[in-house]
């Protein structure tokens, strides 16, 4: 799954704030410095202040005697709490104010505006002009109410640092649009999308603080019920990366079991050698022979050799082994939390493809191949001749086929095994030229037969060569001819409509080798070279 990219532009559906805009040919006032804004604020404030100790001197009188059913809230007015709203917002949208103090303005010029619903009905004027764009007074402004102005202006900064490619300012800037406006979901989407964005360009440094940010925002656009499937992708792909170190360690690793199991067969047979060898030099019919002593001594010692490296090499085999285990009981400990993220998308977007797809996977992964199979037979309902599915619910059949063939559970295995084939018949019916059902049901065919081959030559022969018990090497034949039979026309369809891809010629060619057709394998093995 790919990190989340957006392409597209970001529209600007607020009001645009426009520092140049004058009303009824007035030119607009210029722009103060952040000491006169500071100086505007702090006049205020002092105004502030004194309503406030006005308001306290009121409610301890009425305190001391007993009328606390006036006491009033101990804030300044209405107006004044506008105007001091209006002072953060103008040093919180100045172009000289610090960054590190930016956050600091909105939160006060937030609360100052808030702070006006303790004192004023939502039908007064001040509380209109502030909250409500389409109040008179807001209308000759331009429609704009003075807690817009505060969103409007980080809203539009963001935006345009959106459209600019520039998405550390986007995030920034479209972050403070949402805190001044925490119910306002387009501008946590589009700073969710930023924050996403950042963080697929992130350092690894720098990569966990995007992501925690990113997954910050998700969850903020959640609880508002806002729906958007790149939420829930985007948590797949922060999820499904904490595994790959894990499967890089698997892969690694596995390398390292195949060559350690190389060695312990290897010697195990040297072990056997020397041993005997000492053996028959030691006591056995070798000891007469000049200098058997000594050969028996020095096979001795390197049976030893042998076995001390063998010990050696289970050692580091089960290391091995306990490494692999662990790793991936902490690979599935993560795609067992991306499954809980893929799941809880398909509770608010139950149809969405990609969020069903990943479900599948993650049950695969953790070997859940039941409810994966579950999942997309509850799927193929909606949509019997959807070809992924298809192929998909046939690909899950095989593998539980082989799952429980290595299981020892042969009539499972059968079973998968039917339904496998049933499925890529379902498959190719619906379109013949599907060439990873057909590759895919050759496949399977041809691996059937191999086991049975398998068998074969595994059966007790007599000494002039031929099968013991010929009623079951009959048999087996039998079913190995079945099986190819089936095999060969399917890869040769595949073959017939990619002609240029080397695994079908590849896949005829161990056909023909199994049907002992070896003037057709060698040509078809030729050309896979060629191809390659």
């Amino acid at each position: 799954m790919k990190l989340l990219r957006i392409t597209f532009l970001l529209l600007l559906s607020v009001t645009v704030l426009s520092t140049s805009f004058a009303q009824n040919g007035t030119p607009a006032a210029p722009q103060k410095s952040v000491e006169e804004l500071k100086a505007d604020l702090q006049a205020v404030q002092e105004k502030a202040d004194q309503e406030v100790a006005k308001v306290a001197a009121k409610n301890e009188k009425y305190k001391a005697k007993g009328k606390t059913d006036k006491v009033q809230p101990e804030v300044a007015s209405a107006k004044t709490l506008k105007e001091l709203g209006d002072a953060y917002t103008a040093l919180a949208t100045s172009e000289e104010t610090p960054e590190e103090q930016v956050d600091e303005y909105i939160e006060q010029a937030k609360a100052s505006y808030l702070k006006i619903k303790e004192v004023e009905e939502e039908k007064g004027s001040v509380y209109q002009e502030v909250f409500n764009p389409e109040a008179p007074a807001n209308v000759l402004k331009g429609g704009q109410s003075s807690y817009d102005v505060l969103y409007n202006h980080f809203f539009q900064a963001g935006a345009n640092a959106f459209n600019e490619n520039d998405y550390q300012a986007a995030l920034e800037n479209l972050e403070r649009a949402f805190n001044v406006k925490p119910e306002d979901t387009t501008a946590g989407k589009y700073a969710f999308y930023a924050a996403a964005t950042v963080a697929g360009e992130a350092s690894d440094e720098e990569a966990i603080a995007a992501q925690e940010k990113t997954v910050e925002l998700i969850n903020k656009l959640k609880a508002l019920d806002f729906v958007d499937p790149n939420m829930y992708y985007q948590e797949l792909t922060f999820v499904s990366k904490k595994a790959a170190p894990y499967e890089e360690e698997i892969s690694s690793k596995q390398y390292d079991i195949k060559e350690a199991k190389g060695n312990i067969e290897k010697l195990n047979k040297e072990l056997e050698q020397a041993t005997e060898r000492a053996d028959y030099y030691g006591k056995g019919a070798g000891k007469r022979y000049r200098g058997s002593a000594q050969k028996a001594a020095e096979n001795k010692k390197a049976a030893a050799d042998a076995k001390a490296q063998l010990e050696e090499e289970k050692a580091k085999l089960a290391k091995l082994e306990s490494d692999v285990k662990a790793a991936q009981e902490k690979a599935n400990e993560v795609y067992a939390q991306a499954l809980e993220v893929a799941k809880q998308g398909l509770e608010v977007m139950p149809e969405d493809e990609t969020l069903n797809a990943q479900v599948v996977s993650y049950y695969a992964r953790l070997d859940r191949l039941d409810d994966a199979i579950g999942s997309i037979e509850s799927q193929l309902a909606a949509k019997p001749k959807d070809e992924m599915l298809n192929f998909n619910l046939a690909v899950l059949y095989d593998q539980s086929a082989e799952k429980a063939r290595e299981d020892g559970d042969m009539a499972k295995s059968q079973e998968y095994f039917d339904k496998a084939a049933a499925q890529y018949d379902n498959l190719l019916s619906i379109n013949p030229e599907n060439t990873d059902g057909l590759y895919n049901a050759s496949a399977l065919y041809y691996n059937r037969a191999t086991v049975y081959n398998r068998e074969l030559n595994d059966l007790p022969r007599s000494a002039s060569g031929s099968f013991k018990d010929k009623a079951k090497a009959t048999e087996l034949e039998g079913k190995i001819a079945e099986m190819t039979a089936k095999a060969e026309p399917l890869a040769t369809k595949a073959k017939d409509v990619k002609p240029d891809e080397a695994k079908y010629w590849e896949l005829l060619a161990r056909i023909y080798t199994l049907t002992k057709k070896y003037d057709e394998a060698e040509a078809a093995l030729k050309k896979a070279d060629e191809l390659r």
